[in-house]
């Protein structure tokens, strides 16, 4: 344990020096003195046409079902104005709980957490962070934004007490191999109802339908490494976003669930047997008209998953071939005036 402490404790000291060693600490005036110009990429999750809302009550799905949120949680990092050449600026984040940079691994990181505690969401706090904020050197050629969603594997794999901002936020720290959920939609259905009460039936206490994007790694593609030496992941399964054009003083970068969920059974009962050999291939038989099985409900970025299989494609991730990220591909992010 005492790599991973020096390796937390070198990540704090990094964020913490970029602020104190930086304009940023003497405010904007001093920030704009240098030439650079302050920009707030807005954040709006949609359902269809429909605001996302943890008061909201939805049809999705496919077959459409009735659908509750009740979180939503995504990191975002390199977040960059695109210029018409189309190089990419990356943002100097303003540095507070929820974003921060890491100039020693050239990457800036926020979380964006749109659940309030009210309505359907009334298991999560009611902190929201749904803006990106930060500087760039002036210039009249900015025509987009782009980001990755997900974290840099160094930052991915620490111990949340240990993690500087905002890795250290609480409910998205999962495993040391997957690291951090690193895109969450939790959602409350019918039959997959996280409310209810647990009957003698259920297995587990009841979820609710989830969907966790992980930095899971499969084959040449596989982390390595373990808790003391750290690990080492090829972020092959980390979207890319590009939207241009887009104006960061008037237009929001749009989050539709309802397109990323499309084709997925929400309310589905009856899943595919999981085999018996150790190894589940892709090509097994399946009941549920997914490309492949389906063994529980939610999707966990894993290898074998029916639902994971359905949604990735809308994000730019072609989970049957396991292709790098196609930001060409991806269509539930779009530019919202």
């Amino acid at each position: 344990m005492r790599n991973l402490w020096k390796i937390a404790t070198a990540l704090a000291l990094a964020a913490s020096a970029w602020g104190c060693g930086s304009a940023s600490q003497s405010g904007d005036a001093a920030m704009e003195a240098m030439g650079l110009v302050r920009h707030d990429i807005a954040f709006q999750p949609l359902v269809g046409t429909e605001p996302w809302s943890c008061s909201g009550t939805y049809m999705m799905g496919t077959p459409p079902t009735e659908a509750k949120p009740s979180n939503l949680h995504m990191f975002v990092y390199d977040v960059s104005l695109v210029r018409s050449d189309g190089s990419a600026t990356q943002l100097t984040l303003d540095k507070n709980e929820w974003q921060g940079n890491f100039d020693d691994i050239k990457h800036n990181v926020a979380l964006l957490d749109f659940d309030d505690g009210t309505g359907n969401c009334r298991f999560a706090d009611p902190e929201t962070h749904t803006s990106v904020t930060g500087w760039a050197p002036k210039a009249d050629d900015y025509t987009g934004i782009s980001f990755r969603i997900g974290l840099p594997t160094e930052l991915n794999h620490i111990d949340a007490g240990l993690a500087p901002p905002p890795m250290n936020r609480p409910g998205l720290w999962w495993a040391w191999k997957a690291g951090n959920i690193l895109l969450r939609a939790d959602f409350d259905t019918q039959n997959q109802d996280s409310h209810r009460a647990r009957t003698k039936d259920d297995a587990f206490a009841p979820p609710g339908w989830q969907l966790w994007l992980a930095e899971a790694g499969y084959g040449d593609q596989a982390c390595t490494g373990d808790v003391d030496t750290g690990y080492s992941c090829a972020n092959q399964f980390q979207p890319k976003v590009v939207l241009s054009p887009f104006d960061t003083a008037t237009d929001r970068a749009a989050l539709d669930l309802g397109a990323l969920l499309q084709g997925v059974d929400m309310n589905r009962t009856e899943f595919d047997v999981y085999p018996t050999a150790a190894d589940p291939k892709i090509t097994d038989a399946t009941i549920t008209g997914y490309p492949m099985p389906d063994y529980f409900v939610g999707c966990y970025t894993d290898r074998v998953d029916g639902e994971c299989s359905v949604i990735f494609p809308h994000l730019g991730l072609d989970w049957m071939t396991l292709s790098p990220p196609d930001a060409s591909k991806q269509d539930y992010v779009g530019r919202m005036p």
